[in-house]
């Protein structure tokens, strides 16, 4: 066969975004974690979209169809305007990934209130929230929470595999434009979504051009396509902001109640957020009987009769070595039980160091222990425990302590009262 000339085959490449290029092996990324960094870093490049395109939305037996201008600002910064083919504005969705605001010009109603999925998918109708959905808007894969990731090279794309407690999410990655080209979640082994980034426009940094969202069990189809781009623009605060037109009053929207994506804990003078795991209830009440913050256990147990506990600490950082402090009770743990073994954890999160370790005598207790820097702005780290009698964790069990550690998030940072220690 006669080779292709090298200009045809670069516009194949170009022409064809969700086509795989093959990379030698050498230099492919091997760890998930440095290609979910780099994804993110990729991903910031576009600071700003500017842009104009159409929308098709079939959601059960309703569909929409009509011209959108589109604005984002990153982190989470959307203006989502919708025009009908007769040049009609229809919609003005106005959100910063926090709060949301709604002028239906078609029902005459002006709505507010949080970013939640319902609210957001008044417009957008897919399940997602506010800072999700202008993820997906700027070409950046919707993630959820996981315990464990594998990853692999196949077709010319790397095929990244999160898993959690309930979910599996499958995200095709190109390798050299590091954008998603594919998402598809999984749900109790059933498929909930299907993502496709179909088309990308020919930019450095790439635009997204079209995308098409798919979610069966809900006759959920959503195809979005994107031209006239603008990119990395300087998008003033006033063009996020929405107000209601005179004579029309705002309706406070309450949103059904779900299950939150994280519990917040806090202190004196310190917070953090984490996912309560499906099947399991965080308790801060109980928790300092335990020694700790907050204690995870099975929703089906009651405080003091848990089969497993997983506990999470706050602790004053005395410096940044935390591997220190790791060494430092294990030693103090081999002192107090001289049959006491130690084992390799393999434990991640996307932004914070961990110093995981399992403690164990076997028939007796069985503790896997992380130790959290969350880094020099902080001046704390903390304790992850899961503590389990006389056996190993199951392996829903290591799960369940996996997705906790991973989404983790801590809020508070030193200020002028409180300097970084050797500050």
């Amino acid at each position: 066969m006669k080779p292709l000339p090298l200009i045809l085959l670069a516009l194949t490449l170009c022409c064809c975004p969700r086509n795989g290029v093959q990379v030698p092996e050498a230099d492919r990324i091997k760890d998930p974690k440095q290609l979910l960094t780099a994804v993110r870093e990729k991903g910031k490049e576009l600071s700003s979209v500017r842009a104009e395109g159409t929308i098709l939305a079939r959601r059960g037996g309703k569909r929409i169809k009509a011209h959108m201008i589109l604005l984002l600002r990153r982190p989470a910064t959307l203006r989502f305007e919708t025009i009908s083919f007769f040049e009609q504005p229809m919609s003005i969705l106005v959100t910063d990934g926090m709060k949301f605001s709604l002028w239906d010009m078609d029902k005459g109603r002006f709505y507010q209130g949080p970013a939640t999925p319902q609210n957001i998918s008044r417009v957008i109708p897919i399940p997602m929230d506010g800072p999700e959905v202008s993820g997906i808007l700027f070409g950046d894969p919707p993630l959820i929470p996981f315990a464990e990731s594998k990853l692999d090279f196949k077709d010319g794309l790397y095929i990244l595999t999160l898993t959690n407690s309930q979910q599996q999410q499958t995200i095709k990655i190109h390798p050299t434009r590091l954008r998603p080209t594919e998402v598809l979640l999984k749900a109790g082994g059933k498929e909930y979504y299907h993502l496709v980034y179909d088309d990308w426009h020919d930019t450095n940094p790439p635009v997204l051009e079209k995308a098409t969202f798919t979610m069966d069990s809900e006759d959920i189809r959503l195809t979005i396509k994107i031209r006239e781009v603008e990119r990395n623009v300087d998008l003033k605060d006033d063009l996020f902001v929405l107000t209601p037109p005179e004579g029309i009053p705002v309706e406070r929207l309450v949103t059904e109640r779900s299950k939150p994506a994280g519990m917040i804990v806090h202190g004196e003078d310190w917070a953090f957020v984490v996912r309560e795991p499906e099947g399991w209830r965080g308790d801060c009440e109980d928790a300092a009987k335990l020694h700790a913050n907050v204690a995870f256990y099975r929703s089906t147990e009651s405080f003091g009769t848990m089969s497993s506990v997983i506990r999470i600490r706050v602790n004053t950082k005395v410096d940044e070595d935390t591997a220190k402090d790791l060494a430092h009770d294990m030693q103090g743990y081999r002192a107090e039980y001289p049959k006491l073994k130690f084992e390799d954890l393999e434990v991640s999160h996307m932004d914070y160091r961990l110093f995981p370790k399992l403690f164990y005598v076997p028939d007796s207790f069985y503790e896997y222990v992380v130790y959290m820097n969350p880094g020099n702005k902080f001046k704390y780290t903390l304790s992850i425990s899961m503590n389990i009698q006389k056996r190993p964790a199951t392996k829903q069990e290591l799960m369940v302590f996996k997705e906790i550690v991973s989404t983790l998030i801590f809020m508070k940072k030193y200020d002028e009262k409180h300097p970084p220690p050797g500050h």
